[in-house]
């Protein structure tokens, strides 16, 4: 059990400095937060509160984690949040919030952002009846490039099956988010060959582990990618196929699709299959703006309290100075947070871009992809 949850700061426990400077600021400050965070600034409030009452969330000791500990953290956080989200039917945009506000990357995140939405916009409406279940497109040699990806599905017309397999170590899943041990289920994406011909990358759905043991299925080679320089409580993973057999219902064919006697019908835009991966692109600016705001908070609040030299100076009578007074330190702080706000904003354009774009694509329009693509 995680230490307890710290208490916010109130009155009597700020820094007399911090106070001091924001007495002196010149503009509403709850104005410019509604501003960087819009409609959604009250819905995050409230599930930030929900989410500090209860010690699973607490970071107080996770610089002293190890990797497998931050882990197990992180499972334990995920599952709390399903409870949560169970208790006062958060929606899936709170539910997003909710990871968000957790402090801590979440091995639900791809679930959420990446494996759902792939099933809502690839399965057809008889799919989607049957499978709700990472998203495991990236390989070894190739990444967002999808027309380079060599993982295959051969269609076997004798037993109305997929093969699925990765013929070489290049073609190996490489990097995927909750892939070395979380995931049971995983959306692949694999070349489609037809007697012989390939069509093109398709997505697949692919069972990776048995649901009793949770041991990899047959043919299926899982493995962990280990320390990274960054989200060590996520199991990035790598995953090889061996020639496994899917039923041929497990090609998501909401757009596109295989028949019982191997005839390929294909999607009326090819860019459909692209929908869900610009989904993380979207939401790559805002991110980046709230991490970079979440270090300049840090940054500039020790600027703020920390003196250091200027006590040579006649107008400072020996005292030394913040070092926020300082020009170079002021500048490098003000022109990132500038950047942060201008990420935050870019990035809200981008996801309801996104949103309108996987709207479209659901019912068959793909004229936003292009835009989408591009900008992100």
């Amino acid at each position: 059990m995680p230490p307890p949850v710290p208490p916010l700061a109130n009155a009597s426990n700020v820094n007399p400095s911090l106070s001091a400077e924001r007495a002196l600021v010149s503009f509403n400050v709850e104005s410019l937060t509604q501003f960087l965070h819009g409609p959604l600034h009250e819905k995050q409030r409230r599930i930030r509160a929900e989410i500090e009452q209860d010690p699973v969330f607490s970071n107080a000791d996770r610089p002293f984690l190890s990797r497998e500990r931050m882990y197990v953290r992180s499972l334990e956080k995920a599952a709390k949040l399903v409870e949560m989200r169970r208790k006062s039917q958060w929606s899936e945009e709170d539910m997003m919030i909710a990871m968000m506000m957790s402090g801590d990357s979440s091995p639900q995140f791809l679930h959420e952002a990446l494996f759902i939405p792939t099933l809502k916009t690839q399965l057809s409406d008889e799919q989607q009846k049957i499978w709700l279940p990472s998203y495991v497109q990236t390989e070894l040699a190739h990444g967002s490039n999808l027309r380079k990806l060599e993982t295959t599905a051969t269609f076997i017309p004798e037993t109305d099956e997929f093969e699925i397999n990765t013929p070489t170590i290049n073609s190996m899943k490489w990097w995927p988010g909750a892939l070395a041990q979380t995931s049971t289920h995983c959306a692949i994406y694999a070349r489609l060959i037809l007697h012989g011909k390939d069509f093109g990358v398709h997505p697949f759905l692919l069972q990776i582990r048995e649901l009793g043991t949770h041991n990899p299925m047959p043919g299926i080679e899982l493995g962990n990618l280990g320390s990274k320089i960054g989200f060590n409580n996520i199991d990035n993973g790598f995953l090889r196929v061996h020639k496994v057999r899917i039923p041929r219902d497990q090609m998501m064919m909401r757009n596109s699709r295989v028949t019982r006697e191997g005839h390929y019908e294909p999607a009326k835009n090819a860019k459909m299959n692209y929908a869900t991966m610009v989904a993380i692109r979207a939401n790559i600016v805002k991110n980046a703006g709230l991490a970079l705001g979440h270090t300049l908070t840090v940054a500039i609040r020790y600027s703020l309290i920390r003196v250091q030299g200027g006590d040579n100076l006649p107008s400072q009578k020996g005292q030394e100075v913040k070092i926020i007074d300082h020009g170079m330190q002021r500048y490098r702080l003000t022109t990132s947070l500038a950047l942060s706000y201008a990420m935050l904003m870019t990035g809200r354009v981008m996801i309801e871009l996104h949103r309108r774009n996987l709207k479209n694509v659901i019912q068959g329009e793909v004229g936003l992809m292009a835009e989408v693509h591009a900008t992100s």
